[in-house]
């Protein structure tokens, strides 16, 4: 099972600190089925758009918390400048 838990909003080229709060051991955080990190907080700076989505940690009992990153880009196409969410 698993708990909907945050979600966060960052911009481009900003950073994330995620903490993970589950009682098991053996935390390890993973985004798209891919392992990211073995420990308790998973910290990643120069986010950018090709990593927003969503990022969980999981412990030893199968549990596990869902966190949804939402990176903001700034363009500009002519006038005004524009701010996007991935």
């Amino acid at each position: 099972s698993y708990i909907n838990f945050a979600e966060i909003t960052v911009p481009e080229g900003g950073e994330i600190n995620l903490t993970c709060t589950l009682k098991g051991s053996n935390i390890s955080w993973i985004r798209i089925k891919e392992h990211l990190h073995t420990g308790w907080n998973y910290f990643k700076g120069n986010i950018t758009r090709n990593e927003s989505g969503n990022y969980k940690c999981h412990d030893s009992n199968n549990l596990s918390e869902n966190y949804t990153v939402i990176v903001q880009c700034m363009y500009s196409i002519g006038m005004p400048l524009r701010i996007i969410n991935f």
